[in-house]
């Protein structure tokens, strides 16, 4: 069973009210492919060296003297010391307990007491990139693209701004819905969206949700008020990248007073959780860095407006949402939940990576059928 929220709550009504069971969407086992948002880049020094659990991995991060990041398993395949206790030497790191020395792919370099390293004393490596003022991390040695920059911004210069983590006591891909949930938009902040946005993969691992709907020509001032500063519509799109990373994409084709076009405002949601049960998502406003002093001026007031957006929907989001959430995607409605139902089907066909443990054990039973199938063979 799948324990999207609380795992205080697994255990309840399952007569009745069984958990769903989902491949990728909610599952605390599955972690798809993609890059991760591990730390802010200033928390790793030169030559310092870091540990960090994130999505059910111990992982040591750390930044040798040129100043690159690199990043292994953090536990030393000796005796299983966690490296972070050891120092940095080069781009390479000494563990602590017997002086076993790894380089930046996780291959055994040195042994004090040995001539020659075992083959298969080795640690596995990940690929690591700078972006958005923080570390990331691939669960791969390499990845097969940088991290995601939102299509209208790549080539540019960028700024940004990082939000407070949203701390969850649900699997992150549940607040990961609210956005593209004409329902909840509706009866939480009011907010007539159009459930039948489009629908369309922007490429091979970007889902793009179009949603939108006429400002109310209602009498409250507040209104009124949006209705004269960004016309009668308004839009935003949601998108989803490799099953851990959303963009919401707001201001999107609208004309300040009719006549100017609006900045867009961009916020990048990275996933991640490091123990079951309790997940962060972090925000990071981006925008187009701008030079000049008026530019600069223009591009802090995007970002500003795009805190102040998020802000404002944010503080209508009640925690007991998450606290008590028992979602069963059986129920969905055809006529408004169809962003919701692609978005599942999205995040279930996403490639699980190592360091999930459903992954782990469809290895094992494949390797130990291989074996069976290799024995009868020669046992004819």
């Amino acid at each position: 069973m799948h324990d999207y929220n609380n795992p205080d709550l697994n255990h309840l009504n399952q007569g009745t009210q069984p958990l769903d069971r989902l491949e990728v969407f909610g599952n605390w086992d599955a972690v798809p492919l993609g890059w991760y948002a591990l730390c802010p880049t200033k928390e790793i020094q030169k030559n310092k060296i870091k540990t960090y659990k994130i999505m059910g991995q111990q992982i040591v991060v750390w930044r040798d003297s040129e100043g690159d990041t690199h990043a292994l398993d953090a536990f030393c395949p000796h005796m299983g010391l966690n490296l972070a206790q050891g120092k940095v030497e080069g781009k390479q790191v000494r563990c602590k307990f017997h002086g076993w020395r790894f380089n930046d792919k996780g291959s055994c370099t040195h042994i004090p007491c040995a001539e020659s390293p075992k083959k298969t004393s080795k640690v596995q490596s990940y690929a690591t990139e700078e972006q958005y003022g923080m570390i990331w991390i691939y669960p791969e040695e390499l990845a097969p693209r940088p991290v995601f920059i939102p299509h209208d911004l790549r080539g540019k210069k960028l700024d940004w701004w990082h939000m407070k983590p949203l701390k969850r006591k649900c699997h992150p891909h549940a607040p990961m819905i609210n956005g593209i949930d004409a329902q909840h938009v509706k009866a939480v902040h009011d907010i007539n969206i159009v459930p039948e946005g489009s629908i369309r993969m922007r490429d091979e691992d970007t889902l793009e949700i179009y949603l939108g709907s006429e400002i109310p020509n209602g009498t409250t001032l507040m209104g009124k008020l949006a209705r004269w500063f960004l016309g009668p519509y308004y839009a935003y799109i949601n998108s989803f990248v490799d099953g851990n990373i959303a963009l919401l994409n707001t201001v999107k084709d609208v004309k300040l007073f009719g006549k100017w076009k609006a900045p867009e405002c961009n916020i990048i949601y990275s996933i991640q959780y490091r123990e079951r049960g309790e997940s962060n998502i972090l925000p990071i406003c981006v925008t187009e860095k701008r030079n000049g002093l008026l530019s600069t001026l223009r591009t802090k007031s995007v970002l500003l407006l795009t805190k102040i957006g998020f802000e404002v929907l944010k503080n209508d989001e009640g925690d007991e949402f998450f606290e008590d959430l028992r979602f069963r995607h059986d129920n969905l409605l055809a006529e408004f939940d169809r962003p919701i139902e692609t978005l599942i089907e999205f995040l279930n066909s996403k490639p699980l990576s190592k360091w999930s443990t459903n992954q782990r054990k469809a290895i094992i039973k494949t390797e130990k059928m291989s074996k069976s199938s290799l024995s009868q063979t020669m046992d004819c």
